[in-house]
């Protein structure tokens, strides 16, 4: 399995396809070398945006990269400022 830990934009075409073509999590993981817990990690966080676009009348991409940018705040955050309750109090 690969140790890159990020998707990037082909592969999230990839599983898109795949999704379309009726494959696994395990299928899709095995051909991208990822753990079949991240492809459902991020077909979840995909699944997420587009509820919160339709409930808040904003693009799903764009929801979906805000949702990006905040994991991405969260492990800064963790990594530079400690853990987050630590900073209350």
């Amino acid at each position: 399995m690969s140790n890159n830990k990020h998707m990037n934009l082909e592969a999230r075409a990839t599983i898109q396809q795949e999704l379309d073509r009726g494959s696994s999590f395990k299928s899709i993981g095995a051909l991208l070398e990822k753990d079949c817990t991240t492809i459902s990690k991020e077909v979840r966080k995909h699944i997420v945006a587009q509820c919160i676009a339709k409930q808040t009348g904003m693009d799903a991409d764009r929801a979906y990269i805000v949702g990006l940018l905040h994991d991405i705040g969260r492990r800064f955050g963790k990594r530079h400022l400690g853990h987050p309750y630590e900073l209350v109090g």
